[in-house]
């Protein structure tokens, strides 16, 4: 298996880990709402949208030919009893 160098990602979550780990570089794309956060995430909230998570911009990232895209539902609603 190779190292992952051109990641898309759609959690704040994963970014921030991505962000202490010192390899937030490797990150090309980034979801809507980055750009909302500056201080949360200086570098990744300049970087280019691919949309949001309910209506992600497929061709977009497609063109930045990315090893890996990282997407997670952190808050999902309670199973219905």
């Amino acid at each position: 298996m190779q190292p992952l160098k051109r990641l898309v990602v759609y959690n704040h979550q994963c970014a921030e880990v991505l962000q202490l780990l010192g390899v937030e570089e490797k990150v090309v794309e980034v979801r809507d709402t980055f750009a909302e956060q500056p201080n949360r995430l200086p570098r990744l909230s300049k970087h280019q949208s691919i949309g949001s998570i309910g209506e992600p911009d497929l061709e977009a990232v497609l063109k930045t030919n990315p090893d890996a895209r990282r997407r997670q539902h952190c808050c999902r609603p309670p199973p219905r009893i």
